[in-house]
């Protein structure tokens, strides 16, 4: 394993020296920068879902330092969102599921279940598609439903016991 973390410094360094993107690493820091230059230029409501990769393939046909296969995506779910929906939408959904975090947090169980869930789909997506993927996009909505129902008939305890 540690030869992957090898490959991955070599290719960084050819990021960085070369200005050369290749390999699974220099590929995704290629992304990243041309995500971010998307973003900058649409920074609060974003491109709009799809628009965000044709510009992204755009960009890589114009780039004489890009000579990889065009990608139609930006291999990270948080670029893909910031550049489709801007800070705004960015931040409402990023706020929800925190808000939601929150409200389970009396019910250990489910609190710890939805840290779990959320915290992993949170850092695996910076590297990976994750949400874009079929099936995976569909368990991860459920598991936001199902939190928001639990919350919701507990909130819903609550106030019938007080009253």
């Amino acid at each position: 394993k540690f030869d992957r973390f090898v490959i991955a410094y070599n290719e960084t360094k050819k990021v960085l020296e070369n200005n050369t993107y290749s390999g699974s690493v220099g590929l995704r820091i290629y992304f990243n920068k041309v995500g971010f230059e998307i973003f900058k230029d649409n920074l609060f409501f974003g491109t709009g879902p799809k628009d965000n990769r044709i510009l992204l393939q755009e960009k890589q046909k114009l780039d004489t330092n890009y000579n990889a296969r065009i990608i139609n995506h930006f291999h990270s779910e948080h670029m893909d969102t910031l550049t489709a929906y801007g800070l705004i939408g960015y931040s409402l959904l990023f706020l929800s599921i925190v808000i939601l975090i929150y409200n389970l947090r009396k019910i250990p169980l489910y609190y710890y279940m939805s840290l779990t869930v959320f915290l992993s789909l949170f850092f695996n997506s910076f590297a990976n598609k994750t949400l874009s993927v079929k099936p995976l996009n569909y368990v991860y909505i459920i598991f936001f439903l199902l939190f928001v129902i639990i919350a919701f008939n507990e909130k819903n305890k609550k106030e019938s016991e007080l009253s």
